[in-house]
């Protein structure tokens, strides 16, 4: 008797199946991806990023990172949609990286060490959650007073020195 590597190999099989359950058969022979377990690496670990790496990932001072947590009242834990719990801390990092930079999602998932699934949905929730909490603030912005023509010149022409003193070339417009 021929031994066969599987049912799709055995002819007499495949003359009593119908065209479905060969069809079923050579779908359960596929090898699904194994999934990749990118925890292993280990996660982003913000206490030991030094103040300058820091900076320049998040384009936030380390020293204000605190700060801005808890004043965006962030919560201690951000549950993804794929039921995957990132710390606050974490998931705060991630929107702001997502933010800061014109990042691909799979840069990303080598940064943190998550799914890029996973990471879209915790920045999209912490963005929800700010929305939420400070969304008010913008629906109208001709209540605050700090916010008018005058101040936003000023606010641009701060700007525009410090992008020269950095070195920047900047055309004025006549």
């Amino acid at each position: 008797m021929a031994q066969y590597s599987s049912v799709l190999s055995d002819p007499l099989l495949m003359r009593c199946l119908s065209w479905r359950d060969i069809e079923d058969a050579y779908l359960l022979e596929l090898d699904p991806e194994p999934r990749r377990n990118l925890a292993a690496r280990g996660l982003l670990n913000v206490a030991r990023l030094d103040s300058p790496e820091f900076e320049r990932m998040f384009r936030f001072k380390k020293v204000d990172f605190e700060y801005l947590y808890s004043c965006l009242m962030m919560p201690d834990k951000v549950v993804s949609a794929q039921r995957v719990p990132v710390p606050g801390r974490e998931a705060l990092c991630m929107t702001l990286r997502r933010l800061a930079y014109p990042n691909r999602l799979a840069d990303l998932e080598m940064m943190f060490n998550r799914h890029l699934s996973v990471i879209s949905s915790v920045v999209n929730q912490v963005l929800a959650h700010v929305e939420y909490h400070f969304g008010h603030l913008l629906y109208d912005l001709t209540t605050h007073t700090w916010l008018n023509l005058d101040s936003l010149e000023r606010f641009s022409e701060v700007r525009i020195y410090i992008a020269y003193k950095r070195g920047a070339h900047i055309k004025k417009n006549t």
